[in-house]
Order: structure tokens, then C-alpha cells, then sequence
């Protein structure tokens, strides 16, 4: 039986770091085969799939392809003697402004779609209330900053705490994600904060379920993390990018409607002879927006909501229990203002 592990963040867990500089090193050496992704930019800027083999897998799971003989076309993108790793975190994430899937059936489909072949899962989680700081900064230029009721942190975390209905973000909710996913898969966790406290532990765990050198593996994690947010006196600064890229998005899908009208416009955008592809590309940066952390009474009132309970089984998943109170990860009593 051909054997998938199945690599899904979370979101803000060093995934870049794999994906760029672990999983596409042992796939281009052939010691795995790595289906994506892989994003990487062109001298102009623009962002293009270095490796996104397997996008059918994300595709079909979101409910935006038709299933029907979707479990055949990932077989042939298998191989036998080999693990075959898949890496997009983006599964576990709400878009806002986009159609989503509830995270209970996109796990769903996943299990559905690959139910001919060995399963596992490497999942990697943060502690819970600066998971859902990260999650926003990233998702705060493209949608919060828009909406004055979330624009800053505060707002979010208000709103979050005296929500009545469902949270978007289901991820955020860690025990609940863990025993979504481990419902339908064999699942091993990581803990985030190991990477900073106890990297040669982090590396070698990752190194066993990807069966390779855990020197490899712990070298670059140490060397190679991106996406850092520059830091400040109690929260990050993250940069809004300008560019025209979303007028040419637009543009597109309206002409797609017209086929002669987007057939000219095509050919036109990749003609040489105009500048329209250096246009959309070019890329510029806004003065850089602080994002303050919550302050302790709020943030206990996230991880009240979104913490581990003391009863959880974190061995199942070889995780120490210890580790996860170090770290913070444990729901308890709320803290109230005196």
C-alpha cells in the first residue's frame, strides 16, 4: 500500500521552513516524494508554485473540484518505495471573504479521498492564544484592517470571547482540532515551542516520521526559519503590500465571461511589448502597522476557550503533558480584572 504522510501546519508553525528547505531538499536528493507546496518568487516578485503537484488533494478536499475520479488521479502522482509527504496548511484555514468549508468536512473529504492508502498525519501546534495572534496579524491586511469592528487585536479578541455563534477559525480550538484529525487519521503532534527550547527533541521527531537524519532536520530548523515578524515591546509590526495584482485578478475573472474580451486581454498581459506583467507585479510596501498582544485578562479568556483541558491524553500523540503546561497550552480558571 503506498503510504502519504500528511502535513498540515498548523498556520505560524515554521511549515515555510519545511516546506522550502526540508521536504523539497529530500525530494530533490530522492529520499521522499514531495507532492507541495512549495511557493517561491521570480526576480519580479511574483509568486509562483516551485512545487504544487499535489494541489488536487487541497482542491477536492475544500469541495472546489468534483471528487469523482480524484482518488485515481492522486494514486498516480504516488509512488511505491518511497514516503510521498504533502504539506499545505492552508486546509486547516477560514479565508475570510472566501467560501469555506466547515474544518469537520474538509477533514472529512481528506479521509474520503485517500482512504486506499496509509495514512499519517504530522500536525504541529502553537500555544493557543499566540496562535490566534499569529493567524490574525497574517490575515489582518487581506481582511481585519477592513472591518473597524476587528481592526486591532483587542477588537478581535473581544469579539471572540462574546461570541455566541461558532468561531470561523475552528483551528484555534486545539483540543478540538486534535481529536477532529486524530478521529480519521493516525496523528503525531508536535509542539511548536520546541523549536526554541528544544530543538534536537523537535528535529528528531520530525526526522522519524519523515525516516531521514535528524542532524539534517535539526540544522535546518536552526538555520533556516522564515516568515519572522519584527517584534516590539509587547506585540509585531507586519507591512501591508500594494500592488495591482488583484485589479488584474479582477479584470480576468470579469472578461473570463466574455471569451473574445479575455482572450485579447490574455494577450495583451503577456505580450512583450507592454509593460502590463512589470505593472501588476511591482509591489509596494506601506508603513509598517504595530499589532499589541492581548493584555493577561483577556488573553486568559482565550485559553480558556481555546486551551488543552488537564485531562487530555497528550500521550496518544507523543506529546508530553508536562511540556504542554510549561508552554502554556493548559485551560484553566479565568483571571479577573481586581
Amino acid at each position: 500500500m503506498k503510504r502519504i504522510l500528511l502535513h498540515l501546519g498548523l498556520p505560524k508553525t515554521a511549515t515555510t521552513t519545511l516546506q522550502h528547505h526540508l521536504f523539497q531538499k529530500l525530494h530533490d536528493e530522492g529520499n521522499i516524494n514531495f507532492l507541495g507546496k512549495v511557493v517561491d518568487y521570480d526576480k519580479n516578485g511574483k509568486a509562483y508554485f516551485k512545487n504544487n503537484v499535489g494541489w488536487i488533494i487541497r482542491k477536492a478536499c475544500e469541495g472546489r473540484i468534483n471528487n469523482g475520479d480524484v482518488s485515481e488521479k492522486i494514486d498516480e502522482l504516488l509512488v511505491k518505495d518511497k514516503l510521498n509527504v504533502f504539506s499545505d496548511e492552508g486546509i486547516m484555514v477560514f479565508y475570510p471573504g472566501q467560501d469555506n468549508l466547515p474544518l469537520s468536512e474538509k477533514i472529512q473529504n481528506l479521509n474520503d479521498l485517500l482512504s486506499e492508502f496509509e495514512v499519517k498525519v504530522l500536525m504541529t501546534i502553537r500555544q493557543p492564544v499566540d496562535y490566534i495572534f499569529s493567524l490574525y496579524v497574517q490575515l489582518h491586511a487581506e481582511f481585519y484592517r477592513k472591518i473597524k469592528e476587528l481592526d486591532t487585536f483587542e477588537k478581535y479578541a473581544h469579539y471572540f470571547v462574546n461570541s455566541e455563534s461558532n468561531i470561523d477559525q475552528e483551528s484555534v480550538f486545539m483540543e478540538e482540532t486534535i481529536k477532529l484529525v486524530s478521529n480519521y487519521f493516525d496523528t503525531k503532534i508536535l509542539v511548536f515551542e520546541d523549536i526554541k527550547h528544544d530543538p534536537k527533541y523537535f528535529a528528531q521527531q520530525v526526522a522519524l516520521a519523515l525516516e531521514t537524519d535528524k542532524h539534517l532536520v535539526e540544522k535546518i530548523i536552526l538555520d533556516q526559519h522564515e516568515n519572522i515578524k519584527k517584534g516590539g515591546e509587547g506585540g509585531v509590526y507586519s507591512q501591508q503590500v500594494i500592488s495591482l495584482l488583484g485589479l488584474k485578478k479582477w479584470i480576468a475573472d470579469v472578461t473570463r465571461k466574455q471569451p473574445i474580451v479575455h482572450s485579447i486581454f490574455k494577450s495583451m498581459y503577456r505580450s512583450e511589448k507592454l509593460p502590463l506583467q512589470q505593472l501588476t507585479n511591482f509591489k509596494v510596501a506601506q508603513k509598517a502597522t504595530f499589532h499589541k498582544k492581548a493584555d493577561p485578562i483577556l488573553s486568559s479568556k482565550l485559553l480558556s476557550m481555546t486551551g488543552i483541558s488537564p485531562s487530555f491524553q497528550a500521550d496518544k500523540f507523543g506529546v508530553s503533558q508536562k511540556k504542554l503546561c510549561d508552554y502554556n497550552y493548559i485551560a484553566g480558571e479565568v483571571i479577573n480584572a481586581k
